[in-house]
């Protein structure tokens, strides 16, 4: 008998032990994880980026002007400035949620689904806070009784919460804390953190944001060639000839925000190629006397000697 109680006490041992130190363990690969940039977490086919180093900045970029609304058939179906709103109202019931407004980085990312249409992805800078801190901070301003799902993943569990009809997809992986309307975008983007082949190591990505976005309310940052795609719902194939295209590549917009107006200014375009123009020469631009009073937008591209563009 005392042989047998031997065996228990010491089973029960090791299963205290492991208990103690499965927790343990997580911990410490948690503390261990380093902290990503956001651009991590930026899926391959995002077409337009709104950057800031603070929400409430951002909010103001959006109060300002209206930049459209998003598709009836599109999964989020709502316009920027309702977005707005939502964030605005919600950020305000947590002192956490209303710090990280203040203070943390955030980009607005639009992605195009399988059917081409886009939608929403959000990234914020949130450090070193563990998933169960941040399921515990959106129970605080959640509706009561509202559930958040967790689905095993990889290389990150996603979650999913459920409000009046309407899914919102969120991970937390490397300090980034990411959230969708839409599951096949939150996806893409988790597994974009896993990557080495992403915007961070970007060559032409990397040139544009160090010469963008200093000491501005925020950077509109635009792939050329993934926005043509979206607008025009065009596949890759049918996008080729703006592969080598002066417009294959990456275009920022500082934006300076004021009470009755947002001005964009800081156009540049980031290309591993940097030759597309050399040997070329200012052109005088007299054709714009020929545009209509009314025009809205025009572009114009000139080049002084033909033989010796390159693209």
């Amino acid at each position: 008998m005392k042989k047998y109680s031997t065996y228990l006490i010491v089973i029960g041992l090791i299963g205290i032990v492991l208990l103690v130190a499965f927790p343990i363990r997580n911990y410490y690969l948690f503390l261990k994880e380093a902290v990503a940039p956001l651009t991590d977490a930026i899926p391959e086919q995002t077409a337009v980026i709104i950057k800031s180093g603070s929400l409430q900045n951002l909010l103001k970029v959006i109060k300002s002007a209206e930049p459209g609304k998003m598709p009836d058939d599109s999964t989020s179906g709502l316009s920027l400035k309702k977005l707005a709103a939502y964030i605005e109202k919600y950020s305000s019931q947590s002192d956490y949620f209303n710090k990280l407004a203040e203070q943390n980085e955030i980009m607005i990312c639009l992605v195009p689904d399988k059917e081409m249409q886009p939608e929403f992805l959000f990234l914020v800078q949130i450090g070193k806070t563990s998933p169960a801190d941040i399921r515990d901070e959106i129970e605080k301003i959640i509706p009561a009784g509202t559930q958040i799902e967790k689905i095993k993943h990889k290389p990150a569990d996603l979650f999913k919460i459920k409000i009046n009809d309407r899914d919102y997809w969120f991970f937390i992986s490397k300090g980034i804390l990411a959230l969708s309307f839409n599951r096949q975008i939150l996806e893409q983007s988790c597994l974009t953190t896993s990557l080495k082949a992403n915007l961070t190591n970007d060559l032409s990505f990397s040139k544009l944001s160090k010469t963008s976005g200093k000491r501005v309310d925020g950077v509109l940052i635009i792939n050329n060639r993934k926005l043509a795609n979206l607008i025009f719902h065009l596949k890759e194939e049918n996008t080729s000839d703006l592969r080598t295209s002066l417009f294959n590549g990456w275009t920022a917009l500082d934006l300076h925000i004021e009470e009755d107006r947002v001005i964009m200014d800081g156009f540049t375009s980031g290309r591993n190629d940097t030759t597309l123009l050399s040997g070329q020469e200012a052109v005088e631009a007299d054709h714009f006397k020929l545009f209509p009073a009314e025009t809205a937008f025009a572009l114009s591209l000139s080049i002084s000697n033909q033989e010796k563009y390159t693209t």
